[in-house]
């Protein structure tokens, strides 16, 4: 694919794949990566990651978080995402930010491999797309499967879960969720911004 591929990452993959993709490089969603195949972890957690020429395309943009969720056409949609806002905004402290368009994360952690590659990634977000809400949590979502059970109706990835609508799941369980993930990758990457 010319050195470009999309992957749905989460945790591993960025420690793991990512540092093994260097300027040039070319491979299919097939290719194995030590034990896993990329495929394997395409649903995964911290949301599409486009690597070109080994830099990440995934950057925060400086766009206005809160301008974002007002564009949303649908009502109903756009309110949730208001929701989701202010639910990270309380659990995190963090202020919200617009990574290449369409995320929005909370926090910014720093991640160095031992190859070199190195970025900067947020630990919990979201992303309103057109089938559902992602939910991105920035760590393994099995260790939340007490919770899960709790929440209500949401589809799992790894690392993700894809909601349709707010009131569908249970708020107070969410916002555990989050803050356990958030909590997590605190202690995953030492200090969260």
């Amino acid at each position: 694919m010319n050195g470009m591929s999309y992957l749905r990452s989460n945790g591993w993959v960025l420690s793991k794949v990512l540092p093994t993709l260097v300027e040039g490089s070319q491979f299919t969603t097939r290719r194995n990566f030590s034990h896993c195949s990329v495929t394997d972890t395409m649903c995964a957690t911290l949301i599409a990651v486009e690597v070109f020429m080994g830099e990440l395309k995934t950057h925060r943009t400086g766009d206005d978080a809160d301008e974002l969720v007002r564009e949303i056409a649908d009502e109903g949609r756009r309110a949730d995402c208001e929701a989701l806002l202010g639910l990270m905004r309380r659990v995190t402290g963090a202020e919200p930010e617009v990574w290449s368009s369409s995320m929005i994360g909370f926090g910014t952690y720093h991640y160095k491999s031992a190859s070199g590659q190195e970025g900067d990634w947020f630990p919990v977000g979201f992303a309103s797309r057109k089938a559902a809400i992602t939910v991105y949590l920035g760590i393994s979502i099995e260790d939340s499967a007490e919770l899960l059970a709790r929440l209500g109706k949401y589809k799992p990835g790894k690392g993700c879960i894809y909601i349709k609508r707010l009131a569908e799941v249970d708020l107070a369980v969410l916002e555990q969720i989050v803050a356990d993930s958030y909590a997590g990758m605190m202690r995953m990457y030492g200090m969260v911004e």
